[in-house]
């Protein structure tokens, strides 16, 4: 009799992680590739685990293929990893794991506040800020003659989290911003609130409070002076 002893067959999963999403976004397909052992046919069993294990993971039922895509309905992170056999030869192995981060999807926490002014005026800059997502987001501010965020202008150049909109000409103008979050994590955009920033014409007299002579002991009528609209009570 001859007997051949081989190494046990390896095993690698593609994507190697870490990865992020969104709750409840699309997971991109883990796929684990098998070389080695005896032959070339194996079977597959995938299992979990809330450690970054390879051992004492639970397994997953009916995940018996080659690729396996975690779901993300729950917030938190899992270690995911497939088992390989070759039950003629009795060979086995297992992966590295693969953590699965998922988070809540992203919410505003700050948003633009509206302002009134003179034309010219300085007004505090427009800023938002948001929570939970993942990835690196990008930012866009729009404007718009309608308190509304359907069929806003973009701003060229307005792509940072504070914007500061020109006061130059009177007018009521409406913003607004969306923030994406590119890259596989699944998250959706988001809309701010609307902020309104009123610019009004400089405020004039309309009227002068005329001289008076009394005599000492009289009453003055009083001074009285009238102004434009403008911004503010």
């Amino acid at each position: 009799y001859t007997i051949n002893v081989v190494a046990d067959p390896t095993v690698t999963i593609d994507p190697d992680g870490p990865l992020s999403y969104c709750q409840f976004a699309d997971a991109d397909a883990l796929t684990a590739t098998a070389n080695g052992g005896v032959g070339t046919t194996y079977g597959y069993q995938w299992y979990s685990n809330t450690i970054n294990s390879n051992t004492g993971g639970t397994l997953l039922i009916g995940e018996t293929n080659s690729t396996f895509t975690p779901p993300t309905t729950d917030e938190g992170i899992l270690y995911y990893y497939v088992e390989i056999t070759q039950p003629i030869s009795g060979c086995a192995n297992v992966s590295e794991p693969v953590e699965i981060i998922v988070t809540l999807g992203p919410s505003i926490t700050t948003q633009p506040e509206g302002d009134s002014l003179c034309i010219d005026g300085i007004t505090p800059p427009l800023t938002v800020a948001y929570q939970d997502g993942t990835g690196i987001p990008t930012y866009q501010w729009y404007s718009n003659t309608a308190p509304t965020t359907v069929g806003g202008t973009i701003i060229p150049g307005a792509n940072q989290a504070t914007y500061n909109p020109p006061t130059d000409t009177s007018g009521t103008i409406y913003y607004y911003v969306v923030i994406s979050f590119p890259g596989n994590g699944g998250c959706s955009d988001i809309t701010s609130d609307i902020a309104e920033i009123e610019v009004t014409e400089q405020v004039f007299t309309t009227n002068e409070p005329t001289n008076e002579d009394i005599c000492v002991g009289g009453s003055a009528q009083e001074l009285e002076v009238e102004h434009s609209e403008a911004a503010g009570d």
